[in-house]
């Protein structure tokens, strides 16, 4: 049986340290495992290829909407702190932070980025851009560690995520992503 991957106070969670960390802190406490660790839905929803709008619009049978909570534009990448919602509802589905590199959209995709309504999942597909999306690396973070989410929680839930790089068909890098999932209603996640 293989060993777990070891708990690290980490800053490998670019782009969603920009919106965490402040003077003195060390980073999120994260623990890194593998897919397979995750239970269903989570593992489905997560371990795979595509983007995430789709995939959660599909798994809901809603469009998503993007709500953001933070944003910081330095002209050349866009980073943003989101949740993603059911258009019917307005019920979460998934908390976020990318940066997005701008100098990889035509114009118009990036007016829509820019615009900051639209899911970069949605924006790609409208525009018909090749892309790939590679997962890196899966964990599990307690709630009560995202600072500033005001999750509403109960404390030490376990909450699963993974980081996501995008490329396009040259291999340069449009975005990166952290992607965490809500518990689904009724689901008795682990908690410390």
């Amino acid at each position: 049986m293989e060993k777990p991957l070891p708990r690290h106070l980490d800053g490998n969670l670019s782009p969603l340290n920009t919106f965490l960390k402040g003077p003195g802190d060390p980073g999120l406490e994260v623990d890194w495992i593998k897919a397979n660790e995750m239970q269903e839905p989570y593992r489905t929803l997560l371990e795979h290829q595509t983007d995430m709008t789709s995939t959660l619009e599909k798994h809901h049978g809603d469009e998503i909407i993007l709500k953001i909570l933070a944003l910081h534009d330095d002209g050349t990448s866009l980073r943003r702190k989101v949740l993603l919602q059911l258009g019917e509802n307005g019920k979460t589905v998934e908390f976020g932070a990318i940066r997005i590199f701008l100098e990889h959209f035509p114009d118009k995709a990036k007016g829509l980025i820019l615009g900051c309504r639209i899911p970069l999942g949605s924006i790609m597909d409208r525009f018909n851009l090749p892309h790939q999306n590679s997962p890196t690396r899966y964990f599990r973070i307690q709630a009560d560690r995202l600072t500033g989410w005001h999750l509403g929680l109960p404390e030490n839930t376990w909450l699963f995520g993974r980081c996501n790089t995008i490329t396009n068909s040259q291999g340069a890098t449009m975005a990166e992503v952290v992607e965490i999932l809500p518990p689904r209603d009724g689901d008795d996640l682990p908690r410390s």
